[in-house]
């Protein structure tokens, strides 16, 4: 719709790519913009390869977090209770029985943990496929199905870690930056988005997607070093507030919004989905417009 409205009007076209998108007719117009946004490099690329983007008309824009919201959490007592937990969809790719095994290797080491997993699954049958392996595991006893949940920050706060399990590439991961901002280090795998937030052995710890025993090893350095995961986090809150806060996220998008034209109304697309929702074909909004700039709910892409 934008792209024909872009056309009839002589109003410049500028495409935002949150996701992967399959090679069809009506996916291509993700690529037809005069700016492509992409929110990782692993969507630069797939522009690139997929849809034949050249790579002068890509800007590489992450998402961005609200520091005001996140903020970092003071520093754990020693006798706190151990609170692993993963934030997501309950979905294949985000790798929840990966995590579960994992889980249960950590538990032997650490019999009083909590493990906590927020989010909800449209397929019940998953959810209950997840349930019967956390029984399976012995782990149904200290494991908590959260659902939907909307005070993400205070859950946060109160992990000592936060694992990102996925076992397929994903665009970003912003449950990490998000763990990031309140000082929760984080262990994730070795996909997709997540690459441009963790640096292994810097700011988190990463993870082949396929060995639940490197998993649970990674989580247990953390849980028996203090002072490692400390450092960790602190590392990936610096690098939150220099490369992924909501208002560099804003600032960046402005510029390509001005780069593609000057003192002219611009017409934005933003899809996950072409035709999902009408309003993604409006008038891009001032900025002082932005609003709700932080989906607090699990059960996000």
């Amino acid at each position: 719709m934008a792209f024909f409205v872009s056309r009839s009007t002589q109003v410049p076209f500028i495409t935002t790519c949150h996701g992967f998108y399959s090679k069809h007719l009506l996916s291509r117009v993700m690529g037809w913009g005069k700016l492509v946004i992409a929110a990782s490099h692993i969507i630069g690329k797939r522009m690139r390869d997929d849809f034949n983007v050249p790579h002068e008309k890509i800007r590489l824009i992450h998402r961005g977090v609200n520091l005001e919201e996140f903020t970092p959490r003071s520093a754990p007592s020693p006798d706190a209770p151990i609170v692993i937990g993963m934030v997501g969809r309950l979905t294949p790719i985000k790798g929840h029985p990966l995590f579960l095994k994992a889980m249960a290797r950590v538990a032997r080491v650490y019999p009083n943990i909590r493990i906590r997993i927020i989010g909800d699954s449209p397929k019940p049958q998953y959810k209950e496929d997840l349930l019967s392996l956390t029984r399976q595991l012995g782990l149904a006893a200290c494991t908590d199905f959260m659902g939907t949940r909307y005070d993400i920050p205070k859950l946060l706060s109160e992990m000592s870690v936060l694992v990102a399990p996925s076992i397929g590439e994903e665009a970003f991961g912003r449950v990490a930056i998000e763990a990031g901002a309140c000082g929760v280090p984080v262990v994730a795998t070795r996909m997709g988005g997540l690459l441009d937030i963790i640096d292994d052995e810097e700011s988190g710890l990463l993870v082949p997607p396929d060995d639940p025993r490197l998993l649970a090893d990674a989580v247990l350095r953390i849980l028996k070093d203090r002072e490692l995961g400390e450092r960790l986090a602190a590392r990936l809150r610096a690098k939150v507030e220099k490369e992924f806060s909501l208002d560099l996220m804003f600032k960046k998008t402005l510029e390509a919004y001005q780069e593609a034209v000057t003192r002219k109304r611009i017409l934005a697309i933003k899809m996950s989905a072409v035709g999902d929702d009408p309003q993604h074909a409006l008038p891009a909004r001032r900025p002082g417009d932005l609003s709700g700039g932080v989906d607090r709910r699990a059960g996000r892409a």
